[in-house]
């Protein structure tokens, strides 16, 4: 499952991408403080970094789903599809 600060920014641009680091938003800040300090990662950008990395394809897969006009329940189905 994606966390959840990337599912609210996916809705916030006008298609699904990872957060934006150098635009803080409250999610973000909850996710390094309640999971990235403990992850063992160098620092709030390392964390993030990591992140963006583990996230690109199901994102890529979010991404080809509604431009194809499907809505959340396409990519819902497309995600479980691959996997």
């Amino acid at each position: 499952m994606l966390p959840r600060f990337l599912i609210a920014s996916s809705w916030q641009h006008s298609r699904p991408c990872c957060v934006c680091l150098n635009k803080p938003f409250p999610p973000q800040q909850h996710e390094w403080t309640t999971h990235g300090v403990c992850a063992g990662c160098a620092d709030s950008v390392d964390f993030f970094t990591q992140v963006c990395a583990l996230s690109g394809p199901p994102l890529a897969i979010m991404n080809d789903s509604k431009a194809s006009g499907g809505d959340l329940n396409a990519m819902v189905a497309a995600l479980t599809k691959a996997g």
